[in-house]
């Protein structure tokens, strides 16, 4: 109920389930999806997959948009996050 509360007076924001931002703390929005991935697989393994990274450097063209993919000890799934895009997961 409490988190409820929160979320309707906006001083949450509700990410994935499970995981809320306070609206007061002010966040690096190209950050959010990178925690919450590691967050939602605390008890594995979690890394950014070479795709992505060689993405974030600029050495592909390719650019996925709202996307990364992570490499997991854990299972394979996709975690949407609304606003802040999806986190591909696959296992190693």
């Amino acid at each position: 109920m409490l988190l409820q509360r929160a979320q309707a007076n906006g001083r949450i924001l509700r990410v994935c389930k499970g995981v809320y931002i306070n609206t007061l703390v002010n966040y690096h929005r190209g950050l959010v999806l990178y925690h919450t991935a590691a967050l939602v697989r605390r008890r594995h393994l979690v890394y950014l997959s070479l795709e992505s990274a060689l993405s974030d450097y600029g050495i592909i063209s390719q650019v996925p948009l709202g996307r990364i993919t992570l490499m997991t000890s854990g299972r394979s799934g996709l975690l949407n996050c609304g606003t802040w895009g999806q986190a591909s997961e696959l296992v190693r």
